[in-house]
């Protein structure tokens, strides 16, 4: 019985030290939330906004304007960035970049962001190149009348061997986009069918299901095809590339001031509406309490 005891308390003892000497951990991801596997063979870039790392090339910005680590606060995961007057994320892309490479995409973020009902404008995200307005791929937002309750975001990016310029506004499904809220915003561009798709919170919201993307350099039936990226030089959440580089002057041109961005993602391919969903469903089993 004696003998028993010793092997029990040897044995509890053993528990005691194991459970001090060993600190429960979360998942091993920036946000120490569940990692988000979705198409993740496909994704090129990650902004988790716990700080102002890249995540998946470990890229780190060459200028925050006058940002600093006070922009990343609470947000819908973990921490996300606030854009203040004067700041943004500017980095500039490897010569090896898979991004050069890409003939799709897909983008999605959380937004939180006030109406835009006058100049200036904010940049929201951009793949720039030597085009300091539009770049490669721009997401941004125009003015909205006071009191609708809704941004009209618009995307722009460029496709085909001669870097053919198309671009969309909001059209039909602007009132998506609430105002002053959470929304989950994911572009997408489909090379093989060549057609833009936009979903808000996880749902698709293009009208009659896909806007068919066509080249006006040859002739209006022409399918837009691969997307050109091979200028890209950058990636930018932000700042207007006008300003910044050349000293643009222009009113327009606006900051992110106000405006919450959090767990941004760039994939080389066009996301389907399932994954789409799914990757909604998991964003929101991982936003904070």
């Amino acid at each position: 019985m004696k003998k028993l005891y010793v092997f029990a308390a040897a044995v509890l003892a053993l528990c005691t030290f194991a459970s001090c000497d060993k600190t429960p951990e979360g998942p091993n991801t920036p946000n120490g939330k569940a990692e988000i596997t979705v198409a993740k063979d496909a994704l090129v870039a990650y902004f988790p906004m716990e700080d102002a790392t890249e995540y998946i090339s470990k890229l780190t910005p060459k200028d925050q304007g006058t940002g600093s680590e006070a922009n990343f606060v609470e947000g819908r995961t973990g921490k996300c960035y606030q854009g203040t007057k004067g700041s943004y994320l500017v980095y500039d892309l490897p010569a090896d970049s898979k991004i050069k490479e890409m003939k799709a995409f897909t983008l999605s973020f959380w937004l939180n962001g006030p109406e835009v009902t006058e100049a200036p404008v904010p940049m929201y995200f951009q793949v720039s190149s030597d085009d300091l307005f539009w770049g490669c791929m721009s997401v941004s937002v125009d003015r909205t009348a006071v009191g609708d309750g809704y941004l009209t975001l618009k995307n722009c990016f460029r496709y085909n061997e001669n870097g053919a310029f198309w671009k969309t506004y909001a059209d039909e499904y602007e009132k998506c986009w609430t105002a002053a809220r959470w929304i989950h915003v994911v572009y997408s561009y489909d090379a093989v069918k060549s057609e833009f798709h936009a979903f808000a919170n996880g749902a698709e919201v293009t009208p009659e299901g896909a806007v068919a993307c066509t080249d006006w350099t040859a002739t209006e039936t022409t399918p837009a095809g691969n997307l050109n990226w091979s200028t890209a030089t950058g990636l930018n959440i932000g700042a207007w590339l006008p300003k910044l580089v050349n000293g643009a002057t222009d009113e327009w041109m606006g900051d992110l001031e106000n405006v919450k961005l959090d767990e941004m993602r760039l994939y080389n391919r066009g996301l389907s509406a399932e994954e789409v969903a799914e990757l909604y469903r998991a964003e929101i089993a991982n936003i904070n309490e």
